[in-house]
C-alpha cells in the first residue's frame, strides 16, 4: 500500500500531514528507543510523517528531527514509560491524554513485517490497564484511522 496515495485523496478541511521522513531520522528514533520498528509503520512514517484530522493523530515522526517533544511516536513512547510504565515492547501511535493509548507491538532485535496494535486505558493511579488487541496489523489499523474522516 501506498500511504501517501491513500491520504493524497483525503478531502476534509481539518487533515494534515507533515511529509516524509528519513530513514536517518527512523533509525535515530528506533536507537533510542530501544526497539526495531515494523517496516510497514517505517513505510507509513517515510512516507507521511505523521497524519491527524482535528484532534485526532495517528503518530509518527516530524521530518525536522525535532521528535523527543509530545505529539511525536518518539515523545509519546517515552512520556509513556515514564508516567505508565509502558513496556519496552510498544510504541504510542495514538494518545488521549490520560485517558487511553493505542500502540504498536515491536520486536526488541527483529524488524518484523507489521505488527498488533493494542489498546490500553489508563486508570486513575496512572497504570496501564490490560492491553485489549484492536488491529491484527498497522496497515489495518491505518485504514480504520482514514476510515473514520468520512464517518
Amino acid at each position: 500500500m501506498s500511504y501517501i496515495d491513500v491520504i493524497k485523496n483525503i478531502e476534509d478541511d481539518t487533515f494534515y500531514s507533515d511529509g516524509n521522513v528519513s530513514g536517518g531520522i527512523i533509525n535515530e528514533c528506533e536507537k533510542i528507543l530501544g526497539l526495531k520498528l515494523p517496516k510497514e509503520y517505517k513505510k507509513y512514517i517515510s512516507e507521511c510523517g505523521y497524519i491527524g484530522f482535528g484532534d485526532s493523530i495517528l503518530l509518527g515522526l516530524d521530518s525536522d528531527g525535532e521528535n523527543e517533544e509530545r505529539g511525536t511516536v518518539l515523545g509519546d513512547t517515552l512520556f509513556a514509560r515514564d508516567e505508565f510504565s509502558l513496556g519496552g515492547e510498544f510504541v504510542v501511535i495514538e494518545y488521549q491524554d490520560y485517558e487511553n493509548l493505542y500502540a504498536l507491538k515491536c520486536s526488541l532485535d527483529e524488524e518484523l513485517e507489521d505488527s498488533p496494535i493494542f489498546s490500553f486505558d489508563i486508570k486513575y493511579d496512572n497504570k496501564l490497564a490490560e492491553p485489549v488487541k484492536v488491529s491484527d496489523s498497522f496497515k489495518e489499523h491505518f485504514k480504520t484511522f482514514v476510515d473514520n474522516l468520512s464517518d
